[in-house]
């Protein structure tokens, strides 16, 4: 049952109610709050802006950021009535999906909101001849103290108690202002900017125009011969910002930076929020291109910088933010198409190549996908680059999604014994966590089949990559010893046996079945190195059964994904001494690699 919690802050009186409705109580908040330092309760650091400039961040204190996070929640349900719901259940059903764009093309301020973002944001301005884009100056600083608490008091929907609202403000502001880095920052704008909006979207809505507002970004655009006077004009081949918008932005408690008043018309290049909208939304075409330029220079240099730094490198994470970005922009058309059979991309795992697919970029409603093959070709050999050709450390990669989590818990366990893949508590060594992602970009699906996958594209892959170097670690595919494992074992064509159960396929490609369990004479899977004690733990008075389960099961059983939370929850009370015989193997695999890196060495 979704909680009524506007209800709840309304009826709060005091501190106390403040607490137990946050999920704290009254002497750890009052202490919070009143009796430490605010200073000390911040980390302020500052972070470079895209255009010049640093941007001040005041990161809470953990203890203060869980309690911003539950405020943040609670507010963002009042704010967002479906919040709780969304949180609960994905909206996945193509007529579901198709409401939530109703939504998005109602909704006037679309930062920090569920199923909104820049790209819902920007599509509300498409194909119009006048885009007219303002920012506003120190927005969140624009919010202080006085304005939250005032806010919480006066506001027709909350109406708080006042020393309910002081308390709220108190959480929320840090140094008179609404901080950069806090949990509650973002709501806290949309719910003082909601004024805003309205008096802003009257007179858009007056003059013919349309309005939205992304953060600090607003953007009013329009269709007509002649732009309104009164939201924008044209004085000496400048535009200025009309009296009318002025005022009505500066008596809501806002400045315009001036220098940031853009206008973009049809016959040029359009953008809201960063992003192309004379057709459909779109990332710049130089973007786009950069970033593919940054993938090939670091595959063949391990290397890539930006344009307008050359001395400062990209990291990766940073390239897959880029990839991701354009990736998830470029998609954004087809969340909202029909799954009629058009335009499947011959590259996201589940479809094969079919010339007869339409590829062009041209739509007419809602019933076309758009083509995505060029981005997922290039995300997809980063992917591959990024976590075979050049891992940062030895890549051990599993079957199933609960197997990483036995093997972390394991090495943890076991420091002392293998002090070169964990130390001070900290690994060494990588587990490969595939994701949806990795399955529509690499084709990896879990299980034996995308291990199968990798084994037989690995060379073709390294060439696409034109990755000529040699790899710093030894990637290894760990299988059950089962029938399973021996089709992954048949995909190796050519392999060098190593010890028994240890095989070097080729490159720094590694395929390790674990030992079998001699009081098993069929098969042995890795929840058999598990002692007896660990295996019949219970849970809700259920016990661990392997395998797949049917409903019967289900009544009295639990699978692998109930035993990896168990495992890891007491991972200091269980014994996992047996695990020992799969990473003597893991240490016998990168001595055998390390041994190859300095052979190629020796001989360059």
């Amino acid at each position: 049952m979704m909680v009524n919690y506007l209800k709840e802050l309304q009826q709060a009186k005091s501190l106390q109610d403040l607490a137990k409705l946050l999920g704290t109580n009254e002497s750890n908040l009052n202490i919070l709050l009143y009796k430490i330092s605010r200073k000390s309760l911040y980390r302020t650091f500052e972070i470079p802006k895209k255009g010049g400039g640093f941007r001040i961040i005041s990161s809470p204190d953990e203890s203060l950021k869980v309690v911003q996070k539950r405020l943040a929640s609670i507010l963002s349900s009042i704010l967002e009535p479906n919040y709780q719901l969304k949180h609960k259940k994905k909206l996945q059903n193509p007529k579901k999906e198709r409401a939530t764009r109703a939504y998005s093309n109602k909704s006037v301020s679309h930062a920090f909101k569920q199923n909104l973002s820049i790209a819902t944001n920007a599509e509300q301005h498409l194909k119009k001849k006048y885009v007219l884009n303002l920012d506003l100056e120190d927005f969140f600083g624009s919010i202080n103290f006085g304005r939250v608490r005032g806010f919480f008091i006066k506001d027709k929907q909350f109406k708080l108690d006042p020393v309910v609202a002081t308390h709220i403000a108190n959480i929320i502001c840090h140094m008179d202002k609404l901080p950069q880095g806090s949990p509650c920052s973002p709501v806290m704008s949309n719910l003082i900017g909601r004024l805003l909006d309205r008096h802003l979207l009257r007179l858009a809505n007056r003059r013919g125009c349309f309005y939205t507002r992304y953060a600090d970004d607003l953007t009013f655009s329009f269709n007509g011969p002649k732009f309104p006077t009164e939201i924008a004009i044209l004085e000496q081949d400048q535009w200025v910002i009309g009296d009318a918008l002025t005022e009505v932005i500066e008596k809501s408690g806002f400045k315009i930076k001036k220098s940031k008043v853009r206008m973009h018309y049809r016959t040029s290049r359009q953008m809201v929020t960063g992003l192309v909208v004379n057709c459909h939304v779109n990332v710049p075409a130089e973007y786009y291109r950069d970033t593919r330029s940054m993938c090939l220079n670091i595959f063949t240099t391990g290397s890539c910088y930006l344009k307008t730094n050359r001395n400062k490198n990209l990291s990766m994470q940073q390239l897959e933010g880029r990839l991701n970005y354009i990736y998830q922009i470029k998609k954004f058309k087809n969340i909202y198409a029909d799954q009629g059979g058009y335009r499947h991309s011959r590259h996201n795992g589940k479809y094969k190549s079919d010339s007869n697919l339409d590829r062009s970029t041209q739509y007419a409603d809602n019933s076309h996908q758009v083509s995505l093959d060029g981005i997922k070709n290039i995300y997809g050999r980063f992917l591959f680059y990024k976590n075979f050709f050049a891992p940062q450390m030895p890549l051990i990669y599993c079957e199933g999604k609960t197997d990483p989590v036995y093997l972390k818990c394991a090495l943890l366990a076991l420091e002392t014994k293998y002090s070169g893949m964990v130390s001070s508590g900290k690994l060494n060594v990588r587990f490969f966590a595939g994701n949806n992602l990795d399955g529509e970009m690499m084709k990896l699906v879990d299980g034996t089949g995308g291990m199968k996958y990798l084994i037989s594209s690995y060379n073709r892959m390294k060439k696409e990559c034109k990755f000529n170097g040699v790899p710093l670690h030894p990637v290894i595919i760990v299988v059950d010893n089962d029938s399973a494992g021996l089709e992954v074992k048949k995909a190796a064509k050519k392999k060098r046996s190593m010890t028994n159960g240890v095989f070097h396929i080729f490159h720094n490609l590694y395929i390790l079945e674990i030992p079998k369990n001699p009081t098993d004479a069929v098969e042995t899977v890795i929840e058999d190195y598990f002692t007896d004690k660990t295996l019949n733990m219970k849970f809700k008075g259920k016990t661990f059964k392997s395998g797949d389960l049917d409903e019967k099961d289900a009544v009295n059983h639990f699978g692998k994904a109930v035993l990896s939370m168990l495992v890891k929850k007491r991972c200091k009370k269980i014994d996992f001494s047996k695990f020992s015989e799969i990473f003597d193997k893991v240490d016998e695999i990168i001595k055998d690699y390390q041994t190859i890196l300095s052979t190629k060495t020796s001989q360059e």
